[in-house]
């Protein structure tokens, strides 16, 4: 950390960020002209337009999914079946400027580098990040381009369980998608699924019931129950409830042996 920081130090003093020394505020526009938008003239594969049958894509809307599925490393080949696609993007954290002797060079003040030769940089933790931002206006139909991007590339089942890195648990992989919505336009989301993809199956977790509830309650807050569904719905008000379930608890020794087996959280037992 204490190099970082040196290297940071040295990198604003012979490279300064431009717009970190204007001074200028940021403006809306600074937002459009940073944010990437597919470009019209792209050619998008006639198959993003069958992942809803009922549903007629606009252009920009295809072009959005096609951006989508290349976010998530997939593309559709000439002969309509998706194929996985490397981008041939330099680091998104890298921007490209001159050294003292005039040679083109490349800075990245987030990671506190400067190179000559961009395979250097390999590992950039903003270039292998898989997903993105849809970050459209609202009304342009961002949830009907989600709902194609569900049925066109929905996640491969494996068998078993996964370990999670991050949680220290093993988790059950599942191919459904877990939409966090606020509880205002929930509803909303489901009907729109049941209208333009009435082949997803969604469902509303409405988090653990209390240990008094009918057993029916506790049957549908369940991992088998949610890996039935394409779709779960819930809000963040209940996965804030229920995040601190995903680490296990210590493992200490106790005289005693537990009487009650610790509760789990269904979304937090699921990959």
């Amino acid at each position: 950390m204490k190099h970082m920081k040196e290297d940071l130090k040295l990198l604003a003093r012979y490279f300064p960020d431009a717009s970190a020394q204007s001074g200028t505020p940021w403006a809306l526009s600074d937002f459009y002209d940073a944010v990437h938008v597919p470009p019209p003239g792209i050619q998008v594969s006639p198959r993003v337009q069958h992942a809803l049958p009922e549903t007629t894509l606009y252009p920009f809307q295809t072009r959005a999914v096609d951006w989508l599925l290349r976010r998530e490393g997939v593309a559709f080949s000439p002969s309509g079946t998706l194929e996985p696609v490397t981008e041939n993007t330099p680091p998104a954290s890298f921007r490209q400027t001159q050294d003292a002797m005039g040679q083109t060079c490349h800075i990245s003040q987030l990671r506190g580098m400067a190179v000559l030769d961009l395979d250097a940089a390999n590992g950039d933790a903003l270039q292998s990040l898989r997903g993105g931002i849809l970050a459209e206006e609202m009304g342009l139909g961002k949830t009907v381009e989600l709902m194609a991007l569900m049925t066109h590339h929905k996640r491969p089942a494996v068998p078993g369980k996964i370990f999670d890195a991050y949680t220290g648990a093993y988790v059950t992989p599942s191919g459904a998608t877990l939409i966090i919505t606020p509880p205002a336009i929930l509803e909303q989301w489901i009907s729109e699924v049941r209208s333009h993809a009435p082949h997803l199956k969604v469902f509303h977790y409405k988090g653990l019931p209390p240990p008094s509830a009918p057993k029916k309650e506790h049957a549908v807050a369940t991992v088998e129950n949610l890996l039935r569904y394409d779709i779960v719905v819930t809000t963040y008000n209940v996965l804030s409830k229920e995040i601190h379930y995903a680490t296990p608890p210590p493992d200490r020794s106790s005289r005693n042996a537990r009487r009650h087996e610790r509760r789990k959280s269904p979304l937090v037992e699921i990959s």
